[in-house]
């Protein structure tokens, strides 16, 4: 059942709390984007390269790009690729922007 306060009396009841906003840490002035963060996905990597084709032969093709450079395969396994992962970490895909986007 619904009680009728009084408006003299709310000056009575205790005030709800405000959480105060916490200022950001000074080391990460801003947020990460998510590919700086968790990297991107083998199959948008290669859609972005191979526009047109189809996500399998898209992989495919950057897979076989990625083998016929010696360089930059080199450079992909010293940032840790491994060829059964579905996912490039952040470095691996600044290595494979400085070759291929």
């Amino acid at each position: 059942m619904f009680t009728f306060i009084h408006p003299t009396c709310m000056s009575n009841l205790p005030r709800r709390r405000r959480c105060p906003r916490r200022p950001r840490h000074p080391r990460h002035p801003r947020h990460p984007s998510p590919i700086e963060k968790y990297g991107m996905l083998r199959r948008d990597v290669a859609i972005q390269c191979f526009e047109g084709s189809t996500p399998a032969v898209a992989v495919a093709r950057l897979r076989r790009w990625m083998r016929s450079d010696p360089e930059m395969w080199n450079e992909l396994q010293s940032a840790g690729y491994r060829p059964y992962s579905r996912r490039f970490t952040p470095e691996q895909v600044s290595v494979l922007r400085r070759y291929l986007l």
